[in-house]
């Protein structure tokens, strides 16, 4: 595991078991959600990095396109009370 996600898993309080022979996190259903909602907040600060390096109008294009994509994972993981809906 990265020290990133372990960052994260940390940040949305979740645990590293004791024992040694079974090194799993663990949590709450909701630190899980947490973590998700964490994780996706870091990919859309990624996409919100990502511009083309052109001129002009192409550059213009990419950062709304960038923007849009950081906007469309926010919406798609943010935290709710609701249960999700299996797919």
């Amino acid at each position: 595991m990265t020290p990133e996600i372990e960052r994260l898993a940390k940040e949305a309080g979740l645990e590293r078991s004791r024992c040694a022979k079974d090194p799993r996190w663990l949590g709450s259903n909701e630190q899980l959600a947490k973590l998700v909602h964490l994780t996706a907040e870091e990919c859309a600060k990624e996409a919100e990095k990502q511009e083309d390096n052109g001129i002009g109008e192409f550059a213009s294009g990419a950062t709304a396109a960038a923007n849009n994509a950081a906007a469309a994972i926010r919406a798609k993981f943010a935290l709710s009370h609701k249960t999700p809906e299996a797919k």
